[in-house]
């Protein structure tokens, strides 16, 4: 019971790996934003938003991400797939 814990020291290995790792997921996050935002502001603009649709597509992810995070913090399973489907629509 009364068993002392350890603190994790990571080497200089682990951490040059979690650098190349989260550099490589921003890059992907990056891609796909860029990705998205093109679309939809190509969607936004020949639906007729004008200069709107500069900025909508950003309001899109923001709400999505606003949307998941609330349902996540509350341990619900609908949000993920919600979001995941306002996102593909």
């Amino acid at each position: 019971m009364g068993e002392e814990r350890r603190a994790v020291v990571f080497g200089r290995t682990h951490r040059v790996v979690t650098g190349v790792v989260v550099a490589g997921a921003m890059v992907i996050a990056g891609i796909g934003f860029a990705g998205s935002y093109a679309a939809v502001r190509a969607l936004a603009e020949k639906k007729g938003f004008g200069t709107f649709s500069l900025v909508f597509p950003i309001g899109i992810d923001a709400g999505i991400l606003e949307h998941r995070t609330a349902f996540t913090a509350r341990g619900s399973d609908i949000g993920p797939p919600l979001a995941s489907a306002l996102a593909s629509a």
